[in-house]
């Protein structure tokens, strides 16, 4: 069942080698990474950290702790144990992953306090992570977390609202930045958070980047900043009626919380910490099934067929026009969005609406080489889960979009696992929107393909004019995409250019930059399973643009930020499981040229098909759909000068000869 598939302990047997591991004294603990750099300074008294690197302090004076309902502490005074635990590696596979496998080596200690709780501390190259564990065999419940995040300086803290204080949002808020002191009590805000703590240079600032991973039986995370001081705390939703966070029975692990640490802002979305500290896969290691692939969709484009002999709309006609599309294109699936299940109380799912021939259309798409999704409210999927999925198993039916779930308390995230467990058992994978960020789930249950938890494109519906969705890109491909898998929905062909000439239309939408942009996106966000967003007729008349797409890898086995700053422009390369590398960029509303330096290639002669911004000699093309379509030959020596227009982007497919 584990995706560990080895662990390299490494005990260093004399005490004083020991003390680079963990150096104690009467009161306070440290660990350091296996490279020295990063070493958090434990006072086992007051129950505070520090976190320091390269020798200078980034958080001081930071508190960890669980309070019980009975007003006990887990971190609890007097006498502990220190355990050294040595030097780890785990070699860790990853299906569906932005790596197909990758090493994990830290340093760690546990800190056993006498009461059936420790806390252990793992300190790689990456960062540092602690949690709670518990041996108690009875009934353990937490009334609230303690974890609070003291800087040493008022620094900038870039952050999503996820809203107010009454826990419930579809964590697809946009990211503002401002000092620690000044995020406002008001609205919660979610993670991943990253604090600059350097100036800015042209790779980005020294930054910390707070997450969490290994959240399966506890309620998911908000952060909210103190008020007048330089911090940040983590708040849980209770329990549904209840006047606590969290209930469990037995020995158990609480959830990691991460403070990753980058001297690159490239280093951010290549990170691989949240998925390594997360709970081995739970669904088994036959996963054979479980494809990635590209998707026809009719909700963004509201269902916005032309020239058809039939009425658009929620009918065979319509749904059998967008498989036809799937197929002439070589996706590998259609997604059936809100509308196809018939109501009552709440949508049934087993009843389709009249007229609407659910079977006919799983086997015409099948026989076509497509494979359906169907979309769902959560609640009412989850609370027939069985009878559902063993319905659309037999049906072929390849996954579920459950959404509007819009929690993260213990018992929501409990529910994800529920059907998460449900689902894979038949073999269908889960596409979550208006759900929270993955954090991890995404290695406990692979078949968790996607999970929404980002303001992505479909925003554009109903976006306010002058809203910066480019800068808003150019975060997202940081931060959210350290967390996981995300579904951002891209592919728009009506493309606007600058925030201003942009014009909102619910049933003709369009996106904010530049149609190279819409493709690069394909290759900035993590996502097995990804939209083409728009209507078929528009793909038609944009073939040459769908044709691209279309050939770009589903999955990769290697990803490389090459360069970027945070908000501001980013460089991706991804190796295809074909041997062929691809590489995108996207700039925020600043036109500029980026250097992408191939030294990553194998040596030999490669093929490089750039799809890019209409930019010649400097002159920007004043139509934002306008595009060049050429190719150069290349090896692993040159460098390539790509020209963005201002929220623009592009595309290289590198093919070997």
């Amino acid at each position: 069942m584990k995706k560990i598939t080895s662990i390299t302990v490494s005990m260093l047997l004399c005490a004083g080698a020991l003390m680079l591991i963990c150096g104690c004294g009467s009161h306070t603990c440290t660990v350091k990474s296996p490279d020295g750099r990063v070493s958090v300074r434990i006072d086992t008294d007051l129950g505070s950290y520090d976190l320091l690197y390269d020798g200078k302090e980034l958080i001081s004076g930071a508190r960890a702790q669980l309070t019980l309902t009975d007003s006990s502490l887990a971190w609890s005074g007097g006498k502990c144990e220190v355990r050294r635990n040595g030097t780890v590696t785990e070699h860790i596979t990853a299906p569906l992953y932005r790596q197909a496998e990758f090493d994990y080596t830290y340093n760690s200690i546990t800190i056993a306090f006498g009461n059936g709780f420790a806390l252990e501390w793992r300190v790689s190259d990456d960062g540092a992570a602690y949690r709670f564990t518990t041996s108690r065999t009875d009934e353990t419940r937490i009334l609230s977390e303690t974890a609070r995040f003291t800087f040493v300086e008022d620094w900038p803290v870039t952050m999503a609202k996820a809203g107010n204080l009454n826990w419930s949002c579809s964590f697809e808020g946009f990211y503002n930045t401002q000092p620690l002191s000044q995020g406002g009590t008001d609205s919660l805000c979610f993670m991943p958070a990253s604090i600059a703590c350097s100036e800015k240079t042209s790779a980005g600032s020294l930054r910390v980047t707070i997450a969490e991973s290994g959240v399966v039986n506890f309620p998911g995370s908000f952060l909210l900043p103190v008020e007048g001081e330089s911090a940040l705390r983590i708040l849980h939703a209770p329990i549904p009626g209840k006047d606590y966070v969290a209930s469990s029975t037995g020995a158990r692990t609480y959830p990691w919380r991460i403070l990753k640490i980058t001297d690159s802002d490239a280093d951010i979305p290549q990170d691989n910490l949240i998925y390594a500290l997360a709970e081995p896969n739970r669904i088994g290691d036959d996963l054979g099934w479980l494809k990635p692939g590209f998707s026809a969709w009719e909700w963004w484009n509201d269902w916005g067929l032309e020239g058809t002999s039939f009425k658009p709309g929620i009918n065979d006609d319509t749904y059998r026009a967008y498989i036809d599309f799937a197929a002439a294109n070589g996706l590998e699936y259609a997604v059936l969005d809100e509308g196809w299940g018939k109501r009552g109380p709440g949508q049934n799912l087993l009843i389709p609406i009249p007229g609407l021939h659910l079977e006919e259309l799983s086997g015409y798409a099948q026989s076509k080489g497509i494979r359906l999704v169907l979309w769902s409210v959560f609640d009412r999927l989850y609370n027939d889960a069985e009878n559902v999925c063993s319905t659309y198993e037999a049906m072929g039916i390849a996954g579920f979009k459950p959404d509007f779930f819009n929690r993260n308390d213990q018992i929501a995230v409990q529910q994800v696992c529920a059907l998460a467990e449900v689902a894979a058992r038949h073999h269908i994978f889960l596409d979550l929107h208006g759900c929270f960020p993955p954090m991890g789930l995404n290695r406990t249950y692979p078949n968790i393909i996607n999970t929404e938890g980002i303001a992505g494109l479909e925003q554009c519906k109903w976006l306010e004019r002058g809203t910066d969705f480019m800068e808003h890109d150019c975060t997202l491909a940081f931060l959210r995409t350290m967390a996981g898998n995300s579904d951002y929905t891209p592919g728009a062909m009506t493309n606007w250019g600058d925030s201003t000439n942009f014009i909102t239309d619910f049933s003709h939408p369009g996106s904010q930059g530049t149609r190279a942009r819409q493709v690069a996106l394909y290759g900035i966000f993590d996502s097995p399973f990804t939209m083409l967003c728009d209507s078929p007729s528009a793909y038609v008349r944009n073939q040459e643009t769908t044709s691209y797409i279309a050939s770009l890898p589903r999955s990769c086995t290697r990803k490389r930020v090459l360069s970027g700053v945070l908000g501001e422009n980013i460089v991706v390369a991804r190796e295809g499981t074909d041997g062929n590398w691809y590489v995108s960029g996207i700039t925020d509303f600043e036109a500029r040229s980026i250097d992408v330096r191939l030294d990553f290639l194998p040596e030999g002669e490669w093929n490089a098909e750039i799809f890019r911004d209409d930019v010649t000699d400097g002159v920007i093309s004043s139509d934002p759909e306008s595009y060049i379509l050429e190719t150069v030959k290349v090896s692993c020596s040159d460098t390539l000068n790509i020209p963005l227009a201002p929220g623009g982007g592009f595309t290289i497919k590198l093919e070997a000869f």
